[in-house]
């Protein structure tokens, strides 16, 4: 007689036997009848559970018990905390989070009190601290170290708040590192120092972007720096003898409409500057003034004199002006080119200074390279020698954000590694990956080392590691997929809280999964037992799969006997269970290792299928042989209950499948018998391709078919002749 069979009173004594027994199937029975019933201590069956561990029966009373109260007025959350098993925290966590409790400001509070650092790292994500940072006062207080870090990297506090904290007495560590998250807040704000590493990021980026500008502008003084140069004014102008002696003034001659129209066809060059618009060098005086008439009929168009411009300006605008002498014109033009000499002067020594500056900052070429790919990234990857590049191009990025250290990383150069990545450490290309990140997906364990070293000894985490890439891959993703064991140990301490996006066989897409079902997905074992303790129970926040379904789909037999122990019993949205993948995919050795763990366990209302599937009769229903041996021994019978397969049983799951073989049906029909096997012949499929031979194996089960060809009727088609 079974546990079930001997409750046949209200006494909710039984149900709580069962709690404590683990016997999933009685406290499935029993639901519905001591649903929220509480024992002599004043807790739930869900309470209970938690309180002694049990993962499988605390996920299955959860939907039905969540959000109560035990007699001092906390919920199982509280439990799960007081018993540090961050399964329990993570299962629990999303539907009792907001629940109050006594004497403290939230559950976060309560799991920094209780000095649990696994269940604060889960709780920080559905919860914040309260404003006045009851949970960060009470880790400072405490002096717990990994907490007080945990709750600066990832919540966000007011620079009051924290100046308030500092009155605390704090010991020296803590009130530096209370200081320095002080100083990059603001007044009014909220700044993480995640937020503050990001920005630090970001500056980074706009001093580059900045190199790249200076670098354009140093190249255009360059250009002027030469067109100075170059200026050379005509000595013409300087050469007249110091002894002339002024000419009379000439009487001015009248100008006649032709020589006016002249004139204007001849315009003034526009600089003094060209040398072409000048003189040859006159050889005598009379050359210099010679007939008045030779300013507009000069066929080379040479320019007309001082005195001249000065008479015509004069007839322009009405006023007569004298022309000056020769000599004071000589003297006035010497003191202008003297004045236009120095002037130069000043603009070489600037521009001398700007391309020393130029050298000193990006060497002696300043040309902007196409795409941004530098002399520097062109000697990386052909194998060249690097040593006179990096002072002028180091730290510079190409169109895809590329800097030399991440192609040196590319190429596997160990040389060009170890000579750039103190100076371009913690940049990050287009795709959001660091050099590090380059290193791992090339395999290169002991440069991937020597950085992550680099950032640990400098205090400089979260620099180079602490990011996901557009791809949802971390460092520590990227060495779990290469095997990288001893990165793995590394990297499992910085990045084990960052999810991860992943393809998986037979589900596809896996958005926002945690490190740990990554590596079930590729079963690196030495991931999983590194992992397993801190992650597992926690499933993908879409569909509630765990590393142990994965493991389980895909066939990864090691995965699943490292992740039985954590997360054996654990359901997905629509209720399946690491069985009900094994089973539809056919892995016989792994529904041998789950099979009295799971067994029995049924599908929601979620299921396409409907409320109550079994793992058997997904099994039938895909033709899975070895998986139907197995568990027909233990789930033979049982039926759906509810929904458009209400009374449905694993052996009309396989008649009504085209899938499933004759040798599938007379499996289940041996273990199902008659009654089954009646109701089976009436779902075969007309189109079934091997549907003879189905109905002549489901006959045998159910009697002699009857003696007159006439068709029996169906149970429905005798109801109408009543």
């Amino acid at each position: 007689m079974t546990l079930v069979q001997q409750v046949d009173s209200d006494d909710p004594t039984d149900w709580f036997h069962a709690v404590e027994a683990r016997d999933v199937t009685a406290v499935y029975s029993l639901i519905g009848r001591f649903l929220g019933a509480r024992n002599a201590a004043g807790n739930t069956a869900l309470i209970a559970a938690v309180r002694a561990r049990d993962v499988q029966v605390a996920a299955l009373l959860l939907p039905f018990e969540c959000a109560l109260l035990d007699a001092q007025g906390l919920p199982a959350l509280v439990s799960a905390i007081d018993v540090d098993d961050h399964r329990l925290v993570s299962l629990l966590a999303p539907l009792e989070y907001e629940v109050p409790l006594p004497g403290y400001e939230s559950c976060l509070e309560y799991a920094v009190a209780r000095g649990s650092s696994r269940a604060a790292s889960i709780l920080v994500t559905f919860v914040d601290d309260s404003p006045h940072a009851s949970a960060l006062r009470r880790a400072l207080m405490s002096r717990n170290e990994e907490l007080v870090s945990l709750l600066l990297q990832t919540q966000p506090y007011l620079v009051s708040t924290l100046q308030r904290l500092l009155d605390l007495d704090l010991d020296e560590p803590y009130r530096h590192c209370l200081e320095a998250a002080a100083t990059f807040s603001v007044e009014g704000g909220a700044l993480r120092l995640t937020d503050i590493l990001a920005a630090h990021m970001k500056c980074r980026v706009d001093q580059d972007r900045l190199s790249h500008v200076t670098a354009s502008v140093l190249q255009k003084v360059h250009s002027l720096h030469e067109i100075v140069r170059d200026i050379d004014f005509p000595a013409v102008l300087l050469d007249l003898p110091e002894d002339l002696e002024p000419e009379p003034d000439p009487v001015p001659l009248p100008i006649s409409s032709q020589e006016t129209s002249l004139f204007e066809n001849h315009p003034l060059p526009n600089s003094v500057m060209d040398d072409s618009f000048l003189p040859e060098r006159p050889s005598s005086m009379s050359q210099i003034y010679g007939d008045r008439s030779d300013i507009f009929h000069n066929d080379v168009g040479t320019p007309p004199t001082m005195a001249s411009l000065s008479l015509r300006q004069s007839e322009d605008i009405g006023v007569e002006v004298t022309e000056l002498p020769p000599a004071k014109e000589k003297k006035t033009m010497t003191a202008a080119m003297t004045a236009l000499r120095e002037m130069r002067e000043r603009l070489l020594g600037i521009t001398s200074t700007l391309q020393t500056a130029s050298a000193i900052i990006f060497g002696s070429q300043t040309d902007i390279p196409e795409n941004g790919v530098t002399p520097l990234m062109r000697a990386v990857s052909a194998g060249k020698d690097i040593i006179g590049l990096i002072g002028p191009w180091m730290g510079m990025q190409d169109a895809d954000g590329h800097s030399a250290l991440m192609l040196a990383a590319d190429v596997k150069d160990s040389l060009s590694v170890r000579c750039l990545f103190r100076g371009e450490f913690g940049l990050k290309d287009c795709e959001g990956k660091t050099a590090t990140r380059h290193l791992i997906d090339s395999g290169c364990l002991d440069l991937a080392q020597l950085i992550l070293a680099y950032e640990e000894d400098n205090g400089l985490l979260q620099t180079e590691t602490g990011h996901t890439g557009i791809d949802g891959m971390t460092c520590l993703g990227a060495a779990i997929i290469g095997g990288l064991h001893s990165l793995v140990t590394v990297l499992a301490t910085r990045e084990w809280q960052l999810p991860v996006s992943f393809d998986a066989s037979g589900f596809g897409r896996i958005i926002g999964g945690t490190p740990l079902m990554l590596a079930a997905v590729v079963n690196n074992t030495h991931a999983i037992l590194r992992l397993s303790d801190a992650l597992a129970g926690q499933s993908e926040p879409a569909t509630r799969r765990t590393a142990l379904m994965l493991a389980a789909r895909i066939g990864n037999l090691e995965a699943t006997l490292l992740l039985l122990s954590h997360e054996a019993g654990l359901q997905d949205f629509q209720g399946w269970s690491a069985l009900m993948y094994a089973a539809e995919a056919g892995h016989t050795k792994i529904v041998e290792v789950l099979l009295e763990h799971e067994a029995r366990l049924v599908t929601n209302t979620r299921c396409g299928w409907g409320s109550g599937k079994t793992a058997l009769m997904i099994a039938a229903t895909n033709n899975r042989i070895g998986p139907v041996s197995i568990l027909r021994t233990v789930e033979g019978g049982m039926t759906q209950p509810e929904g458009r397969y209400a009374g449905w049983s694993a052996l009309m799951c396989a008649a009504a499948s085209c899938a499933a073989s004759p040798e599938c049906v007379s499996l289940l029909a041996e273990c199902e018998g008659h009654d089954f096997a009646a109701r089976a012949l009436r779902v075969v499929p007309g189109a079934h391709p091997r549907r003879s031979e189905t109905i002549a194996i489901l006959s045998q089960f159910v009697g002699p078919r009857p003696s007159s060809g006439r068709r029996s009727r169906s149970l429905r088609s005798r109801g109408r002749g009543h």
